[in-house]
């Protein structure tokens, strides 16, 4: 299902959000990248996962399928995992996926810092080998070469062979982006803008195609970010892509995402918002951009559930009943005007639960018989859609049945009835 727009912006076939998000004054605070570039983190942010295990190939290769089904343009892997049991699979990993001929791009992050003399020359190779068409380096500069880093990168130790680990990569046909900008870390902008102007200029004059700006403690608010991008973007030598990522510390990481987006960087993020400290969800980033703020994602926004039920098995990591976009339960209704209406055959958007239609972003409603629906008024509905008896006797046996059922689930989480429990109860209850 496509969210085809009407004339008015904010209203499509399957969704209205607020006509305020396209108001002039708000929208020429905007300035996004077109065309824009959602760079999924999730192979990495497996591997980051406290106390995850090691993956299978094949469940790799099943996750890259499902983002590539999205539309998700690029995908990061991390090629060293610090010698760990992680690092060779991981390895194997990537030349699985890249085995497919995905159309979604495949970068692989090198080590956090730079590699040193000829190893940054093995691990390219090896990269290159391995399928990858882009290479992300690290190159934040230690805290005591903060300002002196913009004139002379080469001067930090760790920086020293980046310009050339940069050419070789190029010379080897990999896109090449710059990591040089950390909000958030101990060091935060003790330097001024210019500063930090300079040296991502110093990067982009020895080669990297983008960079990356990281809050990785998700320390700053959406509108620092959106002026910390837009600064940053004005001036670079050349209008460069800009990635951006979040941690969600401060249960931010989303907002900040696409804050930066409508500054014009490209969004990093993750299924699930899986990772250490958690990350910007892919899911909740692509339908916002969708439909709150009107930019064309490309993506298909049915195929979101089954990558994110995909990547919850995988991993083992729960995602939150209620979580946006794609949590189970996220349509659970629990007031009796709203059931009604949904049993007279009402849509959650007619209803005003939703902004947009549930199967736009391939979800389903759930219904189900909870203590805060249970009414002689809701029992009656339900009988009479089900075409069964609706005389006062029979509406108390199911009101009865229904209590018992509920009482005997407990007091926690999930207290409800299936919509096949609710009516086999209906049903027995005309059979006595």
């Amino acid at each position: 299902m496509s969210a085809s727009r009407k004339e008015n912006p904010w209203e499509g076939d399957h969704y209205k959000v607020s006509p305020y998000n396209f108001l002039p004054e708000i929208q020429e605070q905007y300035n996004f990248r077109q065309p824009l570039v959602i760079q999924d983190w999730t192979p990495l942010k497996l591997d980051h996962l406290p106390a995850s295990r090691l993956y299978s190939v094949e469940e790799y290769q099943e996750v890259a399928r499902l983002l590539d089904a999205v539309g998700v343009q690029e995908t990061v892997f991390l090629a060293n995992q610090y010698g760990t049991a992680k690092d060779e699979r991981v390895w194997e990993g990537l030349r699985a996926v890249a085995s497919l001929g995905l159309k979604t791009k495949i970068r692989v992050w090198g080590l956090f810092g730079t590699w040193q003399g000829r190893e940054y020359k093995e691990q390219i190779d090896r990269i290159v080998d391995s399928g990858a068409q882009a290479l992300g380096l690290s190159a934040v500069p230690a805290r005591s070469q903060l300002g002196r880093a913009a004139e002379a990168p080469e001067s930090d130790e760790r920086l020293r062979d980046l310009p050339k680990a940069i050419d070789y990569a190029n010379k080897r046909g990999l896109d090449v982006c710059v990591s040089s900008v950390y909000i958030g870390g101990d060091g935060d902008f003790l330097e001024d803008m210019q500063t930090v102007v300079d040296r991502q200029n110093f990067y982009l004059n020895n080669g990297a195609d983008s960079l990356l700006m990281a809050d990785s403690r998700g320390a700053s608010t959406p509108d620092a970010t959106r002026y910390l991008v837009k600064t940053l973007r004005s001036g670079l030598v050349r209008d460069a892509p800009i990635y951006f990522h979040a941690r969600n510390n401060f249960g931010s990481a989303t907002a900040l995402v696409l804050a930066a987006a409508s500054a014009g960087a490209w969004p990093q993020v993750s299924v699930n918002a899986i990772g250490d400290q958690s990350f910007a969800s892919l899911e909740e980033v692509i339908v916002s951009l969708q439909l709150l703020y009107g930019v064309d994602t490309g993506a298909e926004l049915t195929k979101l559930p089954e990558l994110s039920a995909t990547v919850e098995r995988i991993t083992g990591v729960r995602r939150l009943p209620f979580q946006p976009i794609t949590g189970e339960h996220m349509s659970l209704i629990d007031y009796p005007p709203h059931y009604l209406g949904y049993l007279r055959g009402k849509s959650y958007r007619e209803l005003e639960l939703s902004p947009y239609d549930l199967e736009l972003a391939g979800m389903r409603p759930t219904t189900a018989m909870t203590y805060g629906l249970l009414s002689p008024q809701t029992v009656r509905a339900k009988l009479e859609e089900m075409g069964l008896p609706t005389d006062g006797a029979h509406v108390r046996e199911v009101y009865d049945e229904m209590k018992e059922r509920l009482d005997a689930l407990g007091n926690k989480f999930p207290v409800m009835l299936n919509e096949d429990e609710i009516e086999d109860i209906c049903r027995g209850a005309q059979r006595r």
